[in-house]
Parts: C-alpha cells; sequence; structure tokens
C-alpha cells in the first residue's frame, strides 16, 4: 500500500503505534493529493485519536497522497474518508471533549503494510488501539446519497424504541412517524448492504470502542442510536406493517447485539 521509506521503525517490544495528521488545506482541492504527517507514540501516552473504520475496496484502486513528503498510494476508500475530515466535520464530533490537532489511526497507512513482522505485532493488540482511542468513526464508503434521510429515520425510531412504544404506533396505523415511508426505509436498510460489514474486525471494533459514529453521506450517528432503531425495524418487521418493512434486510447487524 504504502511506500518503506515514509516509515521509522516501530519497537516490537512494546506497544507503539503511528497516528496520523491531515493538513487540512490539502483538503479543498479534490485534484490535489491528500497532505498526511505521521508521528509515533506509546499506546499508553499517545494524544486523542480517531480510529477509522473502513472497507478498504479494490487494493488497485489507488490515489496519490504524501505522506511524510512522500508520494504514496492509499486507496479511494481511504482518501474519501480522510477527506470527509474536512468536509462533512466527522472529527470535531468524534473528538468532542479532546483539545489539539485531528490524530488519526487508519491500518493501511499506520502500519507498514510491507513489513510482515510489524504488521504481526500490530494485529496481535489492535484490540487496544480501538480501545485506547477517542472514538471510532466507520466510513460506509462513497456514494451514500442519502444520509439526512437516515439519520432522520433513525433518531426517530430509536426514540420510539426507547419508549417501548413500537407495538402502539403499530396500532395506531394513522399516527405512525412520517419517517416511515419506503424512501426512508429503504434508505435505512442501505445501512446494512454495505461491504463494510464483511470485514473481519467488525465485532471487536464495536466491542472495544469507547463510542462509535457512523458516516452517513454528508452526516454522522452514534452506533447505539442506530442499534435501538435496528430493534424497532425488526419488531415491525414481525408486525409486517404495509411490507414497508422487509425482514432480513438487517440481519447482517444482528449477530452485534
Amino acid at each position: 500500500m504504502t511506500s518503506p521509506p515514509i516509515y521509522s521503525s516501530l519497537r516490537n517490544n512494546v506497544h507503539e503505534i503511528r497516528l496520523l495528521e491531515v493538513d487540512r488545506d490539502s483538503l479543498a482541492d479534490p485534484t490535489q493529493p491528500v497532505r498526511i504527517s505521521l508521528a509515533q507514540f506509546l499506546l499508553a501516552d499517545a494524544p486523542p485519536y480517531i480510529a477509522v473504520s473502513y472497507f478498504w475496496g479494490d487494493p488497485n484502486d489507488t490515489v496519490p497522497a504524501l505522506v511524510n513528503s512522500v508520494t504514496t498510494q492509499i486507496t479511494k476508500n481511504l482518501e474519501s474518508a480522510l477527506r470527509s475530515v474536512g468536509a462533512g466535520g466527522w472529527a470535531d464530533l468524534a473528538m468532542s471533549g479532546t483539545h489539539g490537532p485531528w490524530r488519526i489511526w487508519a491500518d493501511a497507512i499506520c502500519i507498514n503494510q510491507h513489513d510482515l513482522s510489524e504488521r504481526s505485532h500490530q494485529v496481535s493488540f489492535m484490540a487496544e488501539i480501538y480501545r485506547h482511542s477517542a472514538s471510532t468513526v466507520v466510513w460506509l464508503g462513497i456514494g451514500f446519497d442519502e444520509g439526512e434521510r437516515t439519520r432522520a429515520f433513525i433518531e426517530e425510531w430509536a426514540e420510539i424504541q426507547e419508549r417501548g412504544a413500537v407495538e402502539e404506533y403499530a396500532v395506531l396505523i394513522g399516527t405512525l412517524p412520517n419517517t416511515l415511508d419506503e424512501k426512508s426505509v429503504k434508505a435505512f436498510h442501505k445501512v446494512f448492504e454495505k461491504p463494510w460489514w464483511t470485514r473481519v474486525w467488525v465485532l471487536q471494533e464495536f466491542v472495544v470502542s469507547p463510542a462509535v459514529f457512523f458516516w452517513l453521506g454528508s452526516t454522522a450517528i452514534s452506533f447505539d442510536r442506530i442499534a435501538l432503531a435496528t430493534k424497532a425495524d425488526r419488531r415491525l418487521a414481525v408486525l409486517n406493517i404495509e411490507d414497508l418493512i422487509k425482514q432480513g434486510t438487517t440481519n447482517s447487524v444482528c449477530r452485534i447485539f
């Protein structure tokens, strides 16, 4: 993925990691490469950082980036995730309550993919990397254009689930929330159709991360709200309300609950 000259060796007898900082000025022009700097820290002493969780995608679908002033190739999915830091501001949300620059941990850059020994050592304490993060941000990929609609659906149905009122809404068909329409339901289900859910590390990241946020196109929402909305969605699926909610679409996430 990246060129060896950009790295200094990590010690393999301690838990040491690299964190990246994105030059925000480099995000403004999509025709120019993202500029990234790397710094090394002992995990126990590392400053607050965001762990980015994303689907690598086609390893051959790459774009140039400047990492420690060296031109290297990163996947298009990762570049899109990093650019969203400036465009959408999920770093501000994920770093809420902390101060200083945005620092990010992303495996494809922060681990030297050419060094098999380093990769093995980093994987051995991957859970600790997520556990020590300020939060984990899940990047579902480009082409998610129903973010605001999806967020509205999730927020309303999470609130309904919190009140335990799903069945009551089902009985009172005339008072169903505005978000219960076919487009909103399909947009919500689209979240679980993304290839991100097929990744090996999904369960570990959810269990150990202090907080998890999903980036949905142009907006973000916590996984706690998604989990509540999914439970409401499944209860409505059993009730089969006007065939709007289709059973099985969100089964890929059920193993996490």
